[in-house]
């Protein structure tokens, strides 16, 4: 796949009704005047899980607009730690998902990697995605907290929604990658570039903190991403 010139990258924006609703406004302008690629490197949504009825029908507005936007361009939509098992959700998105992270575009000659980022932890974090991303264990946790009311996933959201997201996951302990290129990351919560050997990697900072997204400029031995400016309400 090919990184487009002027395509919109951003990530992090922990989505949910009640708050950070300023992603509402940057879909409007995207709608309005839609960029050539979009893409949106995880944890788009603050929670939502394919396999849990509850958080679908939380967030079905902003899951249709994003649906509609991928008729008219091309959405790529990497899944994070909080958002994934999407496959059954959109029909116009191409869906990339932890196993196949990070993914390489293509800009000229130059290899451009991309992931939410939470693929190269390890330890406890690493036991919990993979259990949490088994689609019959989510239907059972779906199944038991429908009959309960949604007590589960409600506690789980208020937690979430009371968590701090302007912090920087640690030193971001980024893992030195074989093959060469720019590696572009969220998850880490950091606005820095790292140059590891022949390669960079660019963590970028999360929307939930600052409503930051970037446009991208190619240049001719790598990239640019320049902030996009939008309007603070809608």
């Amino acid at each position: 796949m090919e990184l487009k010139e002027n395509a919109i990258i951003v990530s992090d924006i922990h989505y949910h009704p009640r708050y950070r609703r300023e992603f509402l406004t940057l879909l409007s302008e995207l709608e309005s005047s839609p960029p050539p690629q979009l893409i949106l490197l995880g944890d788009i949504f603050d929670l939502l899980f394919g396999e849990v009825d509850w958080t679908i029908s939380l967030n079905k507005d902003v899951i249709q607009r994003l649906d509609r936007l991928g008729t008219k361009i091309e959405v790529i939509y990497f899944e994070g730690n909080h958002d994934f098992n999407l496959g059954n959700i959109f029909n116009n998105i191409h869906i990339v998902p932890i196993s196949k992270q990070p993914m390489r575009l293509r800009s000229g000659d130059i290899d451009i990697f991309l992931a939410h980022g939470d693929f190269q932890e390890g330890g406890i974090f690493y036991f919990y995605r993979r259990v949490i991303e088994n689609r019959y264990l989510l239907k059972f946790l779906d199944w038991i907290d429908t009959k309960l009311g949604n007590i589960i996933i409600k506690h789980i959201e208020k937690r979430e929604e009371q968590k701090e997201k302007c912090y920087q996951r640690g030193k971001a302990d980024i893992r030195f990658q074989k093959e060469r290129g720019i590696y572009i990351y969220g998850h880490f919560h950091q606005n820095r570039g790292i140059q590891i050997g022949d390669s960079l990697y660019l963590l970028l900072s999360p929307f939930a903190c600052n409503k930051s997204s970037f446009v991208v400029k190619l240049k001719r031995h790598g990239i640019c991403l320049e902030k996009y400016e939008f309007k603070d309400s809608e």
